[in-house]
C-alpha cells in the first residue's frame, strides 16, 4: 500500500533546518520482526532558487530472451526541488567499463523530453527536459548487459554515476549520485535483544536475522547450502531456537559443541531475510560483567565470492549488573 501527505514548511523556516518526519506502524501480535516498523526520513530546508535533484535505482536482470545475459537496470529520477522554473535541464548518466547499452529512453515526466543522446564510447547517455516547473519530476530509464569478459565472475563492483549540474543550484550536492552494483552473494547477520532477565539463572532472548543483501540472480548455492553459528558467552547456556517460520516449534541445531551453537541451513537466496529467537540461560553462578555473544552466517560454497565479509558476523554485549543485598533490619521487641 501506498501512503501520501503532504506538509507546508513555515514562512519562516530559516534555510539549513532539517526537517524530520517519523513513521510508526503499529505491530501485530504475532509479527516475526518488529525493527523495521518505524522509518524516519530527513529533508533540509534550501534557500529560495533553482533546485534540481538526481537520485538513481538500480537492480539486476537475467535476460532469458534470446542472448542470456546479465543485466543492469538503471532509473534517474529528476526532480524540480527549487522554486524557479528550470529551462534545459541535461542530464548526463556514465554507465560501467564492462557493459554495452541496450536501451535508454523515458518512463515518465512533463512535456519537451528530448530522445536520449548516446556516446558510446564514452559510455555516456545525455538526457534534455526543456522546461521543469517546481515540483515536476521525471524518470529516464538505460539498461546495460555486461561483456562477455565479465559475464558470471563474482566479485566485480559497477560504478554508475548520473550528474545534472546547474547554474545557481542552491543546493548543488544533490546534483550527483553513484549507484554501485556487485555479482556475487552478500551474506550478512545481525541480532538485537528482545527480552532479559538479567541475573544468575536469568532468560535472554534475542532475535536474530540473517540472509542474503545482493539481489536477484545472485542466490546461494542449492547443493552447498549453509550454516549459521552461535558462540555464547562463558556463563551462558543455550536453550532453544524458536524459527520465524514455524513458531509453534523449536529449530534444532545440527551440532552442539560446548558454547558453539550451530545450525544448518539451506541456500541463501538473493534478496532474502530470516529471522529466529534464540532463548539463553544466564548460569546460577555466573559473576558479575560483561558477557560477548557471536553469531555467524556463511555460504558454504567456498568458490562463491563474498561481497563484504565483515556482516558475516555479528557482536552483541551484554552486561550483568552487579546487585547489592542489604540485610533487613530488626528491631528488639
Amino acid at each position: 500500500a501506498n501512503l501520501g501527505i503532504q506538509l507546508k514548511i513555515s514562512d519562516d523556516t530559516p534555510p539549513g533546518t532539517p526537517l524530520v518526519v517519523k513513521y510508526t506502524i503499529s505491530g501485530d501480535a504475532f509479527e516475526i520482526r518488529y525493527n523495521d516498523n518505524q522509518v524516519v526520513f530527513t529533508e533540509i530546508v534550501n534557500d529560495t532558487g533553482p533546485n534540481l535533484r538526481v537520485d538513481k535505482h538500480t537492480n539486476w536482470h537475467w535476460n532469458y530472451n534470446g542472448d542470456q545475459y546479465y543485466e543492469l537496470n538503471y532509473q534517474p529520477i529528476i526532480q524540480n526541488m527549487g522554486t524557479q522554473p528550470i529551462f534545459g535541464a541535461t542530464i548526463v548518466d556514465t554507465y560501467p567499463i564492462s557493459t554495452t547499452l541496450i536501451n535508454c529512453g523515458w518512463n515518465w515526466g512533463p512535456g519537451g523530453m528530448h530522445d536520449c543522446i548516446i556516446d558510446e564510447p564514452n559510455h555516456k547517455v545525455t538526457f534534455i527536459i526543456d522546461r521543469m516547473d517546481p515540483g515536476n519530476a521525471a524518470n529516464a530509464f538505460l539498461n546495460v548487459k555486461l561483456n562477455d569478459e565479465v559475464s558470471g565472475i563474482q566479485g566485480l563492483d559497477f560504478v554508475n554515476q548520473v550528474e545534472a549540474p546547474l547554474e545557481g543550484d542552491v543546493a548543488p550536492a544533490d546534483n550527483i549520485d553513484t549507484v554501485n552494483s556487485y555479482t556475487g552473494l552478500d551474506v550478512f547477520i545481525t541480532k538485537w535483544l528482545d527480552d532479559a532477565e538479567l541475573r544468575p539463572g536469568g532468560l535472554v532472548t534475542y532475535t536474530v536475522e540473517f540472509g542474503n543483501l545482493n539481489r536477484w540472480p545472485f542466490n546461494g548455492n542449492m547443493v552447498a547450502g549453509s550454516h549459521v553459528t552461535e558462540t555464547l558467552p562463558i556463563g551462558m547456556t543455550f536453550v532453544k531456537a524458536i524459527p520465524g517460520w514455524d513458531q509453534q516449534n523449536t529449530w534444532e541445531p545440527e551440532s552442539i559443541n560446548g558454547q558453539q551453537v550451530v545450525w544448518g541451513w539451506g541456500p541463501m537466496w538473493s534478496d532474502s531475510a530470516w529471522t529466529f529467537k534464540l532463548v539463553a540461560q544466564i548460569d546460577d553462578d555466573v559473576l558479575p560483567g560483561q558477557f560477548i555473544n557471536m553469531i555467524e552466517a556463511n555460504n558454504d560454497r567456498p568458490i562463491d565470492i563474498e561481497l563484504n565479509p565483515d556482516n558475516n558476523f555479528f557482536e552483541y554485549l551484554l552486561s550483568i549488573p552487579f546487585r547489592l543485598y542489604l540485610p533487613l533490619s530488626s528491631k528488639a521487641p
